[in-house]
């Protein structure tokens, strides 16, 4: 007799086998330089682990869908991507609240947003690339026991790289580079009553060329800001990435 158990709604599966995951896309070019797009996936992660009842916990469907613009600027030289897409999941394995050795399986979560890249090389020497992404998270199965909030998800995402090279000899050149990343907050517990601050870092490299010897040095955290990571669980609260420092020397023999 196959056992099966229900924990908060979601229950537990015998092994199935498999499933089939189909993908389908399209894209249509409206200009030259002006395309439309459009993708819907499904997904199938398999699960074998088991409740503190040795039930095995349900495994997981995904249904990712996503459409958006592409769009070539400046006679090529910057690449604009735009979308809104729709990731679904059909539950979430998080810690028993009872034996934290052991998972329980909770409603799944639908996040929906935008997001948007900008890259390209808008004059000589010169490389940009910007990202943004806005996702609004809520679960399937809203929650009066556990909370509503789906926590460990930042709002905002976000970064902005630009590096510029130039040519300061027959074989030899220099560049620097310069990014800021960062994100908002985001909900520590599902009653949204703890929250990992938001964060901004800025990350500088700088880049020597001459022959074959590439010489690279670079800093992450340049400013050595005290940051944390989102998480989901309220007695572990990861740090960031301190200020560090990396310095390379490569040499091509051929």
């Amino acid at each position: 007799m196959k056992s099966r158990s229900i924990f908060n709604g979601v229950p537990a599966r015998p092994y199935e086998g498999g499933k089939t995951v189909p993908n389908y896309g399209a894209v249509v070019d409206i200009t030259d330089h002006f395309s439309v797009f459009g993708t819907l996936a499904y997904g199938y992660i398999q699960n074998f682990l088991t409740d503190r009842f040795r039930n095995r916990l349900p495994d997981n469907q995904t249904r990712n869908a996503e459409t958006g613009i592409k769009w070539d600027l400046f006679d090529e030289r910057v690449l604009l991507n735009a979308s809104w897409f729709s990731i679904r999941q059909t539950n979430l394995l998080v810690p028993d609240p009872v034996n934290r050795r052991f998972q329980v399986a909770i409603p799944g979560q639908l996040g929906q947003g935008i997001d948007v890249n900008l890259t390209g090389n808008p004059i000589p020497g010169l490389s940009l690339s910007a990202a943004f992404t806005r996702t609004k998270y809520r679960f399937l199965v809203p929650s009066a026991v556990l909370g509503d909030t789906v926590n460990g998800q930042p709002r905002d995402v976000y970064s902005l790289y630009g590096s510029y090279e130039h040519k300061i000899g027959e074989r030899a050149k220099a560049g620097i580079g310069v990014q800021v990343a960062g994100q908002s907050s985001s909900a520590i517990d599902m009653f949204d009553r703890y929250r990992t601050p938001g964060a901004v870092l800025a990350h500088l490299n700088g880049f020597l060329s001459v022959g074959d010897l590439d010489i690279n040095i670079g800093v992450r955290n340049l400013f050595d800001r005290g940051t944390y990571q989102p998480t989901r669980f309220t007695n572990y609260l990861p740090l960031g990435e301190t200020r560090t420092w990396r310095l390379t020397v490569g040499y091509r023999f051929f």
